[in-house]
This record gives structure tokens, sequence and C-alpha cells, in this order.
């Protein structure tokens, strides 16, 4: 068979493309198993994260009907926070907030209390570090167990022994004794104890809570481990109801929360206001105002001889500035029968200040000292003052109210008096002289003192 030169030609054209083109394939397929081989370790760049803080090892642990315990770990010494509720959130926004103090550490646990049974609570972690860095984990979760039961087992029973001691019974761990105190109207303490060393914190706001610790408030939590607690709230609002729980946690971890409590923020409140007349070492009349308050408060008495209902006097006294509970003020240079108005006025160590709701009054006596001395069955010695000068005389008998004898009146003009009562006509075996005293001023405007006696 021949084959022409043209035929030849084509085969030989065929041979060179088929060679060409295993050329190019081998020479992708060697270009692939380089670019796949992996690079020595040593040339490898690991670019890291530095202005995070990582946490790991998230866990929760011991959960109850009403607790968790909330474990992690970081890289570096960073803080603790717990942040958490009863629905998932996108934006890691939740209602309640637990801060286990300032300490930055490395190894995180935080106790969640006062949770409802059968509910799913939904969390995240929040750790700084000394820098300033912050990481929020992701969302996590658990659901808490019924009231009957909890992830702890039960232990066996103790073994019988024919020893004649009694088995210890294991003490619970409980908060008691839950006392809410005044300071003053922006602070309240907190005090309760504890079966057992604890930590000592309280959470509250002016919502209830009846299950959770969702308040928008909490004290920072003190670690020092104590039985009597004692935490003191402050910023508080006069006359705001605030509800409250307290929670302790003891050196083992166990974890007690109180049921809510509540009460009434203080505003300062005066009481028992009352004006006493009484005369100075001086012999000059004077008022003494008392009253009482519910937190220790400042002392002054406003005041002046016409009536305010809206409590605006045009008098004052200085303000003693020793807070008491229990004040007293006294008032001098008052005019003699003349009626004064007035009004206490208390200020806390806050700055709120209590006045007395209602306005009081009294009046002052012309006539004020009255004595009697010098006695014997023939006479006795009367003496008294008067805030203005006044004339003298005194009326007196053997019966209460009823008076058979009176002096001359003296009309020379004075503030202090003295008159000698005749007593021979008084029959003999009387026991008892009753007796008042008469002052008139100037303007013949006459004062009759309350009725004294004295015996023979």
């Amino acid at each position: 068979m021949t084959i022409s030169r043209r035929a030849i030609t084509l085969i030989l054209v065929i041979i060179v493309l088929l060679g060409v083109f295993f050329i190019v394939l081998s020479g992708r397929m060697f270009k692939n198993k380089v670019d796949n081989t992996p690079e020595p370790a040593s040339s490898k760049t690991l670019v890291r994260n530095v202005s995070a803080v990582d946490i790991n090892n998230i866990k929760q642990t011991k959960v109850s009907a009403t607790e968790a315990t909330i474990t992690w770990s970081t890289l570096t010494p960073s803080t603790s926070v717990v942040a958490y509720g009863t629905a998932a959130s996108v934006d890691g926004v939740y209602p309640s907030k637990i801060v286990e103090g300032t300490t930055p550490l490395k190894a995180h646990s935080i106790t969640i209390s006062g949770l409802s049974a059968n509910t799913k609570i939904y969390y995240r972690i929040i750790s700084t570090d000394n820098k300033g860095n912050t990481t929020t984990s992701d969302e996590h979760s658990f659901s808490t167990m019924s009231a009957a039961k909890t992830t702890t087992t039960t232990p066996p029973p103790p073994r019988k022994t024919t020893s004649s001691s009694t088995t210890a019974t294991a003490k619970v761990f409980t908060v008691s004794g839950i006392k809410a105190t005044s300071i003053s109207s922006t602070s309240t303490q907190i005090s309760w104890t504890t079966t057992a060393p604890a930590t000592s914190q309280v959470f509250y706001g002016t919502e209830s809570i009846p299950d959770g610790l969702a308040y928008s408030s909490q004290s920072v939590k003190s670690t020092a481990l104590v039985t009597k607690h004692s935490v003191t709230l402050s910023g508080l609002t006069p006359n705001a109801k605030i509800y409250y729980k307290v929670v302790s946690i003891d050196g083992s971890g166990k974890n007690s929360t109180s049921k809510e409590s509540s009460f009434t923020v203080a505003t300062v409140t005066i009481s028992s206001l009352k004006a006493t007349v009484a005369a100075l070492p001086s012999g000059n009349p004077s008022v003494v105002i008392t009253w009482t308050t519910n937190v220790p408060a400042t002392s002054q008495v406003i005041y002046d001889t016409e009536s305010s209902p809206s409590g605006s006097y045009d008098l004052e006294t200085p303000v003693d500035t020793t807070l008491t509970t229990t004040h007293k003020v006294t008032l001098v240079d008052l005019e003699g029968n003349a009626k004064t108005y007035y009004r206490a006025v208390s200020t806390d160590s806050s700055g709120t200040k209590g006045i007395s709701v209602t306005e009081a009054s009294f009046s002052t006596p012309n006539i004020y000292e009255v004595t009697s001395s010098s006695i014997t069955t023939k006479k006795a010695t009367i003496k008294w003052r008067t805030l203005a000068e006044a004339t003298s005389k005194v009326q007196y008998g053997t019966i209460s109210g009823t008076y058979q004898f009176t002096t001359t009146e003296d009309t020379s003009m004075t503030k202090s008096h003295t008159e000698v009562i005749d007593l021979s006509g008084i029959l003999a075996g009387t026991k008892t002289v009753y007796y008042k005293v008469i002052s008139k001023d100037v303007a013949n405007k006459t004062d009759t003192s309350p009725e004294y006696s004295f015996s023979l």
C-alpha cells in the first residue's frame, strides 16, 4: 500500500500537536502539586488579635431550681461579669447583670441566684483586662431544674454504728434577721445574719421582682466572710418605696437569697413638738421648744408674733448643727402677754430639710418666777417678776379659788415685786394658804398669775 506524502505530513502534524498538549497538561498538574504542598511551620506568620480578651471554657455548673454557677477562663487577668435574662438577646442587652468585684482574674466563677424553676436562662460573659480591652462572649443558655430536682446527687445514708455518740446534723446555710434602718433621707442600711460566714450583697430597685434578681441596682459585693452583714444603700430618693433582696455566698460556694422585702426611704419627719415656759438663770423668762425626728438632723426654730400658714416668719434661732433625733431650742427675749407662732426646722446629713407641718403657738406670760418664802403663822413673803414694769398686789385665802384677803396695791412701777401678806387673820389649824399675784402695767393692762399655794 502506497501512502502519499500528503498523508504522511498530516500524520506528523497530529503527532506534534498531541505532544504539545501532553506537555502543557503535565505542567499544570505539576504546578497544582506544588501549590498544594503545606508551607514549613517555620515559614508561617501567626496573626493574633491583641486588643481582645480571650474567653474560654465557658460552663454552667451546680444548676438547681433557683441558681447556677457560671465559670470560664481568660488568658490574661480580667474582670468578671455575667449578663443574663429569660429571653435571648441579639444585641447582648439583658435585664440583669452580676459583677463579681473588680479584681482581675484568670479563673472566673459567678453564681446567679434567685432564678425561677423550669426556666431557660440566656447569658453572655463580659471580661475586661487591665488595658481596658473588653470581650463579650457569644450567647449561651441553660434551663433551671424543677423545684423537686437539682443537679447534685443525694449522698448515701450514714452507716450505722454501735457507738453511743449521735451523728451531727449538717447545718443549713440561710439568711435571717433582715432589717432596713434609715440613715438619712437618701440612704438606708440593710443588715442581716447568716448561719455561716459569707459574702454580702443587696439587689434593689423601685419595682417589685418576686422572682429573680433583675433589679435596677445592686450594691458592690463585699467578699469578706462574716455572719453579721451590713450594707448601706446610698443615692436613694426621699419617700421612695424600695424593693430588695439580700444575697450571701459561703466559703464552699453555697448561695442563700432572701425573699423580697421593702422599705420606704425616709424624709425628715418632725413629731412631738412642744413649748414649755421656763426661767433662765438670769431670771428672765424663756420658752423651751422640743421635738423629735426620725433621722439624725440639725435643730432650728422659726417664729413670729403673727401667724403664717405658709411658714414664713421674721425671726429664727441659730442652727444647732449637731445631728440628733431629740431636739431642744430655747427662745429668749420674748414679749410678755404675747402669742408666738412657730415651727421646727431640721436638716439631715444629706441636706434634706424637714419643717413641722402644723404651725404651733404659745403665749408668754407677763408674770413669772412666783415664789413664797419666810413663812410663819403671822406672815409670808411673796415675790414675782414681770416682763414689763407694773404694780404689785396679792390675793390669798384658805380655800382654793376663793380669796378672803387682798393686799393694798403697791402702785410703784417695777419688774421685781415683793409683797408681805398678813396671816394673823387666818384661822388656827389652817394647813394651806392659796394665792394669786396681780400686776397692772402703764397701759392699765392687768395680769393675774395662776393659783399658787404654800403650807403653814
